[in-house]
């Protein structure tokens, strides 16, 4: 499912998307519910506003903890200037509810959204 998500949403936008993954244990369902709604929220926010030619998306789960981050080498925000969209917003309520951190990271040459969920 992972896979065929990023395909489709990088399809439909100009910049190359890459997944790299790690699946080290079998995942609930909800956990991977969860993880696909957060790639669709951060993958999407990079393709609509990065303007930038490539994202990489990671997902790593494993029994010790979840592991996503998407990057993208766009032309980034100032993020004490920016006003914050619903995307980031849901992100951020998304990872609250599980447990988890939210980081995100911005410059000239990109932005960084990594999240860290509980195992």
């Amino acid at each position: 499912r992972l896979q065929q998500l990023v395909a489709r949403m990088g399809s439909a936008y100009p910049a190359n998307v890459t997944l790299e993954h790690s699946l080290q244990v079998p995942v609930a369902t909800f956990v991977e519910d969860e993880v696909l709604a957060i790639v669709t929220e951060g993958l999407s926010n990079a393709l609509r506003h990065s303007a930038g030619e490539s994202v990489e998306v990671t997902v790593r789960l494993s029994d010790a903890g979840h592991q996503i981050v998407i990057a993208d080498d766009g032309h980034g925000f100032n993020m004490d200037e920016s006003k914050v969209g619903m995307g980031l917003e849901n992100l951020r309520t998304r990872v609250e509810n599980l447990a988890g951190r939210l980081t995100v990271t911005s410059s000239g040459s990109g932005t960084t959204v990594a999240v860290e969920l509980p195992g």
